[in-house]
């Protein structure tokens, strides 16, 4: 699944929730099996939902500032083995900072709707 397919994919779902972790655990039934949670890329980085086959990685943020995720996402974007990068967001911000493509790889986002 593509990063495109996975912000595609979320759009459509409204999710309530009262903490990041239950938001990812809503996110996770959306997404299925073939993304694994918290996998580990070293010891510094380990990305919310990862799909090894296609090297889509999911980060799921509900607050921080846009300059910390960017720095995030652009440490993600570093590893080979990560080939696109979706971030599922509850903020507007999030979603306005982040380039389309980070270390040539391209950067989707969704603005999640939310009860």
């Amino acid at each position: 699944m593509t990063a495109s397919d996975v912000t595609f994919l979320l759009f459509g779902y409204r999710f309530h929730f009262s903490s990041e972790r239950q938001l990812q655990d809503g996110i996770a039934k959306v997404l299925g099996p073939t993304f694994e949670r918290e996998v580990v890329l070293d010891r510094h980085n380990r990305p919310d939902f990862f799909e090894s086959e296609s090297g889509t990685l999911v980060e799921v943020k509900t607050k921080g500032s846009a300059a910390d995720l960017l720095r995030q996402v652009r440490r993600y974007a570093e590893f080979p083995q990560v080939k696109e990068i979706a971030v599922a967001t509850t903020r507007m911000l999030h979603t306005s900072q982040l380039p389309a493509e980070i270390n040539s790889k391209p950067v989707e986002t969704v603005k999640l709707w939310t009860l």
